[in-house]
């Protein structure tokens, strides 16, 4: 093993014995200081509880709700979805047609001699094959 400076402090295994000569050092905490310790912190913890819950404060609510009819907010919602209306309308009519008569017009639109037979004039067979063109 090397030697250590003077005052330097050296590194050894817990079950090595002591090169100089010295005792080991007493306990950190002895039992009874152990025990003055563990004693208050039972005396604390009755007290705590026996003061009993802490007084309950009423809490201002987070959200105040405003009615719909005082929100400014809502009504300029309301006022532009009824600016809207027809066009919202007209959109949701033209998607339904786009989603359940395309295959129908198709159908229509397949033969002008068929068309004719089922007594459905040209200017509508025309008008079935612009809707077709325009909704591909």
């Amino acid at each position: 093993m090397l030697p250590l400076a003077p005052g330097a402090a050296g590194a050894r295994c817990a079950g090595a014995p002591s090169t100089s000569g010295r005792a080991a050092a007493p306990p950190a905490a002895p039992r009874a200081r152990r025990d003055v310790l563990t004693g208050m912190l039972a005396l604390a913890g009755a007290a705590a509880l026996a003061a009993g819950p802490a007084q309950a404060r009423p809490q201002a609510p987070l959200n105040k709700e405003v009615p719909a009819a005082e929100s400014p907010y809502i009504q300029a919602l309301l006022a532009r979805s009824r600016a809207n209306k027809a066009a919202y309308d007209k959109a949701r009519l033209d998607d339904y047609y786009k989603r359940n008569f395309a295959d129908y017009f198709e159908f229509e639109a397949g033969s002008a001699a068929a068309g004719a037979a089922r007594g459905i004039k040209s200017e509508t067979q025309q008008a079935i094959a612009d809707w077709l063109e325009k909704n591909k």
